[in-house]
């Protein structure tokens, strides 16, 4: 999860049918997110987004596959968005700590889970 005015990378994960890998957060209002979290001090931006994607969703993705795709600016920091199609693994399916469950959804999925 990402303070107030902290860098942070989030990743998009697409499968072969184009479906995006979203977590739910275990705690608030429970929303479903791209996985992704803080930068930290020293750390590059890739290797963060790749850090956070394993830990939240259970897939093991490759910095040096990830392509940013837009970079968001806020008041005190920077929030890089990456993407691929290269991945491992399973999606997580134990609950933890900060993430309730994760799984791919299409666009539209995640667009009718938001209204």
């Amino acid at each position: 999860m990402l303070t107030k005015h902290q860098n942070g990378a989030f990743v998009i994960v697409l499968n072969p049918t184009d479906e995006i890998v979203v977590v739910q957060q275990n705690y608030g209002d429970h929303l479903w997110m791209l996985p992704g979290g803080g930068i930290e001090r020293g750390e590059l931006p890739g290797h963060a987004g790749q850090e956070e994607t394993e830990e939240e969703s259970g897939l093991w993705i490759y910095q040096h596959k990830l392509e940013l795709v837009a970079l968001f600016t806020q008041r005190l920091g920077l929030l890089p968005l990456f993407q691929t199609s290269y991945y491992e693994g399973v999606l997580r399916k134990e609950p933890s700590n900060e993430i309730r469950a994760a799984q791919f959804m299409s666009f539209q999925e995640i667009i009718d889970r938001r209204q």
